[in-house]
Formats: structure tokens, C-alpha cells, sequence
């Protein structure tokens, strides 16, 4: 069964058009290390503050250190 990503972002980032613009990023973060995450594994990423101001790709790469320190990707990939 292929891995699967659930995305959420609470009122208290903002209104409506921002959360949903926080959840486009990380989901376009996700799609890029997606091929990376094992099968067996169903995530739920909750977006905080801090990632208001982020790119897509320091995202990518919070993303990639969370995910390797949880060995849900592999280190050396």
C-alpha cells in the first residue's frame, strides 16, 4: 500500500487563503521527497507559525531531516 499524506493547518495561522496557500507548499514540499517515503507508512504533517514566511524549499529540507530522525526515509538518500 503506498505510503499516504494527510496536510493540516489551524486558524490560528490565518485566514482561509493563507492557510490554503501553506498547505499548497507543503504538499508541493511532500511531492518532491514523496518517491523517498516507504510504503507502509500514512503521515499527517500539522503546519506551525514559523512556516508563513517559508519556501517550498526549506520546507523540502525540514521536511527531509524530520523524516530521516523518524526513519520514515533513508539516510543516505
Amino acid at each position: 500500500m503506498p505510503a499516504r499524506v494527510g496536510v493540516a493547518a489551524g486558524k490560528r495561522l490565518g485566514n482561509a487563503v493563507l492557510r490554503n496557500r501553506i498547505k499548497r507548499k507543503i504538499r508541493a514540499a511532500v511531492l518532491q521527497i514523496y518517491p523517498r517515503i516507504s510504503n507502509s507508512f500514512d503521515l499527517i504533517i500539522i503546519a506551525r507559525a514559523p512556516i508563513v514566511d517559508a519556501s517550498v524549499a526549506s520546507i523540502v529540507t525540514a521536511l527531509t531531516e524530520t523524516l530521516q530522525h523518524a526513519q520514515v526515509i533513508g539516510q543516505n538518500e
